[in-house]
């Protein structure tokens, strides 16, 4: 078997407090068939240091540093340099269960999947468990990729644990002609639909194996600007986009999102944006997208959840929905 079956693609930036225990993670895994690329972003802090002690001591371990150009950048730059036949994502940040690679290489080859999935669990940047997510919203252990996409719109069920790049394990095919789109807060989630689309089986692994850190500074925890702002909009524009073209059912499931979607935005937004600047903002969206839903049932639906939520907004939202 070639020693670049698996090529282990680490972003890194900045996590000199970090990176030890997720490098230390990588290298003690029970399955030791793999290549790690180590895809420095730029780092202006010590990170380079500890990643050339990993290069000295394990030749499956390779320092490449580049110049900063965000967390999709780096993934990008190491599926170009990648030769495995699989693709797996660990950010610099998290660190991953001794099994991991092995029951995640598994279920890929043993199902003869394109993708295989496990579960996660969410820690402090100590290591204090804070929940585990073992994927309960299926008991199968195979799903169509049409299928994973369907269970990604119920957030109440499976939280963001689907659109993730990492807590996977990808045929490294799926990335011939698809990047992660440079610049994009939420990158993750703007791709996942479209790698989705083109996997014919996914196995599901009903274990927590990736250890996601929960850092205040982390993109997914961090206050909302108004860049992140138009990158989720854009995102959720694409997903429409997409699916109007490819999937009916996908098509209208992503419609119905889009409404939770304005709830949960405005929800999200009041600590930025002003009432008036919030009705604005979704005066923007339903132009947008008016010629997709035009009933008078949709927009009643968007203004009656609103109102629920905070009463001083119907007058604003009088201006909006009529």
């Amino acid at each position: 078997m070639s020693s670049k079956n698996i090529s282990i693609i680490v972003p890194i930036y900045n996590v000199e407090k970090w990176i030890d225990r997720c490098l230390s993670s990588i290298q003690k895994q029970s399955y030791e068939d793999f290549e790690v690329l180590l895809i420095d972003d730029g780092s202006c802090d010590n990170s380079d240091d500890i990643c050339k002690e990993y290069t000295e001591k394990d030749k499956r371990f390779k320092y490449l540093k580049k110049n900063n150009g965000g967390l999709s950048d780096a993934r990008n730059y190491g599926i170009d340099r990648a030769k495995g036949k699989y693709l797996i994502f660990i950010d610099g940040d998290d660190y991953v269960e001794k099994n991991y690679v092995e029951k995640l290489y598994r279920a890929i080859t043993e199902y003869t999947t394109d993708v295989a999935i496990c579960g996660f669990a969410n820690v402090k940047p100590n290591g204090m468990l804070i929940d585990n997510n073992t994927l309960s919203m299926t008991d199968k252990e195979i799903l169509t990729g049409r299928e994973v996409i369907e269970l990604s719109f119920d957030y109440k069920k499976m939280g963001w644990s689907l659109g993730c790049a990492w807590n996977k394990i990808y045929k490294a095919t799926l990335f011939n002609n698809l990047r992660f789109e440079k610049g994009r807060y939420y990158e993750d989630g703007l791709i996942f639909p479209f790698l989705f689309l083109n996997v014919n089986k996914a196995a599901i692994v009903h274990e927590a194996l990736y250890d996601y850190v929960q850092r205040d500074n982390s993109i997914m925890h961090s206050e909302m600007s108004i860049k992140k702002i138009k990158d989720d909009d854009y995102s959720m524009h694409k997903w429409i986009d997409l699916f109007r073209n490819n999937d009916e059912r996908l098509y209208r499931l992503s419609i119905q999102k889009y409404k939770d979607w304005i709830i949960n935005k405005w929800i999200s937004h009041q600590s930025i944006l002003s009432e008036n600047d919030m009705c604005h903002y979704l005066q923007q969206q339903f132009r947008i997208y008016e010629n997709i839903e035009k009933s008078a049932d949709f927009k009643r639906n968007i203004r009656d959840r609103l109102a629920f939520i905070n009463l001083n907004i119907l007058y604003y939202m009088s201006k909006v929905l009529p």
